[in-house]
């Protein structure tokens, strides 16, 4: 301010200072002696008829719009927000050429609110696309708060993008986090795991340990809700490693949420015995030097040398998302050959009639265990709006050749997985059967996530495994026809 006179420098110190003071008053909780400190702000400017930055002036304006939301006056909140907005997009640096119709579109939203006798001056050398970030930032927010689900994510895709090319990345993943909380208060679990793995390699990539933390926190939140109780152990597991090692406060509430965790899903993994169910269990139990740790090692080495895998884990199997269904019908391979052996089986038939009669030798059969295709089905199922319709739906399908016979359809919307059990039952009173849905749930559609998905439904009960492979646990009976 070497070019100001020294008279109007103080008094624009001065005000600066009273800004500061609005700002203290509105991080203590104080708001409408904040609000009251904001509008006196603007009234000493327009009576002292004061030079003010560009920075000041949003200062101000973003205060009181922050006061107007934190009393959840939303759409005024937004108002303030605008005109910051439009008065950072009249810098020169986005507009050399105040004349351009742009440049006169942007100063009419914001010039008439600003008060009588005040100039604003824009520095030339500095950068204003953080600044845009940051009021994009807090539009994202109030939408978000007036569950306006649409323009808030598209004003938080605007702030990220705009830090991301401004080399701030780790502004961006605070802008993620922002979102996840919305996510989490309105229970969108999907959207959230979307969006939280996004931050959580953002955290990771930039080396935010803190996010990164949070993030575990929120995913393992995530994937409990969602019975994936697996998931849910891993990202818990990493996220105590982490508060260890940054010496965070809540490190005893993870602690306990893991051990509960453990003691939720251990009973359920040794009835099943299965060896793969044991690895996250046992990385857990390692963290928490839990007592059964050694007694469940040496359960796993055993089970795992009676069960080698079908199919190595991270091999044959995709990586990543799921855009197409052959990697669909390699997983549903995959989750087949696992718990259920091969495609087929020779069954061996004792000699039966006169065979059985004069010593004959048994006879075999190949029958099928289980089938993957893609096809075509006609299936009742809900549109976006949730109505009920009905028409063909192309899908990757594992069918299992037990009593009954079930299959397993999976259909790729978008960015998830709708996974349905369908059973088939037979029609009192006919020779017919009929497919009958019984479950249905969604994953993101991503190979891990499917996967994952797929096997709790043995963890849950919901499938149990047999000599023969895999049977509903709890079949239903004939249906009227």
């Amino acid at each position: 301010m070497s070019s100001i006179p020294p008279e109007m420098a103080k008094k624009i110190n001065e005000l600066q200072q009273r800004i500061e003071r609005g700002h203290a008053l509105e991080a203590q909780g104080q708001l409408e002696q904040a609000r009251t400190e904001y509008w006196a702000c603007l009234q000493t400017a327009s009576q002292q008829k004061l030079l003010l930055m560009v920075d000041q002036v949003a200062g101000i304006w973003m205060g009181l719009g922050f006061c107007e939301a934190s009393r959840k006056a939303f759409d005024k909140a937004l108002e303030w927000y605008f005109r910051v907005e439009a008065m950072l997009r009249s810098a020169p640096q986005l507009n050399p050429n105040p004349e351009t119709p742009t440049a006169r579109e942007h100063a009419k939203k914001w010039a008439q609110y600003l008060p009588e006798g005040v100039t604003v001056l824009f520095p030339e050398n500095e950068p204003v696309l953080p600044k845009l970030a940051n009021i994009y930032t807090s539009i994202a927010i109030a939408y978000d708060r007036q569950n306006n689900l649409e323009q808030a994510k598209l004003y938080y895709d605007r702030s990220i993008e705009l830090y991301e090319r401004s080399n701030h990345r780790p502004l961006a993943g605070g802008v993620r986090w922002q979102q996840l909380l919305g996510y989490q208060h309105r229970q969108q679990w999907f959207e959230l795991e979307n969006v939280g793995e996004k931050t959580l390699a953002a955290a990771q990539t930039s080396g935010d340990q803190h996010l990164e933390l949070n993030c575990r926190r929120l995913l393992a939140q995530s994937q409990a809700n969602q019975d994936r109780l697996f998931k849910a152990m891993e990202h818990l597991t990493l996220a105590v490693t982490l508060a260890r090692e940054l010496r965070d406060e809540d490190l005893a509430t993870d602690e306990d949420l893991l051990s509960h965790l453990i003691k939720g899903i251990r009973p359920g993994i040794l009835q099943r015995g299965q060896a793969d169910f044991f690895e996250p269990l046992l990385a857990a139990e390692r963290i928490l030097n839990h007592p059964d740790y050694f007694k469940d090692l040496a359960l796993y080495e055993r089970l795992r040398a009676q069960q080698p895998a079908t199919l190595t884990p991270g091999q044959h199997i995709p990586i990543g998302k799921l855009d197409a269904f052959e990697p669909v019908l390699m997983i549903l391979a995959h989750f087949a050959a696992r718990h259920c052996g091969p495609p087929k089986r020779t069954v061996e038939h004792p000699p039966s009639g006169l065979g059985k009669l004069f010593g004959g030798k048994p006879h075999t059969e190949t029958v099928p265990v289980w089938h993957v295709q893609q096809e075509t089905m006609y299936m009742a199922r809900e549109d976006e709006s949730g109505k009920p319709i009905q028409g063909d739906v192309t899908c990757a399908t594992l069918t299992l050749f037990g009593t009954p016979e079930v299959v397993l359809v999976i259909e790729l919307k978008s960015a998830k997985c709708e996974l349905t059990v369908m059973e088939t039952r037979p029609l009192k009173g006919t020779n017919s059967t009929a497919l009958f849905s019984t479950h249905r749930e969604s994953a993101p559609a991503e190979a891990e996530p499917l996967l994952e998905l797929l096997n709790s439904l043995l963890l849950r009960g919901i499938f149990r495994k047999t000599k023969t492979g895999l049977q509903l646990a709890n079949p239903k009976g004939p249906i009227e026809g």
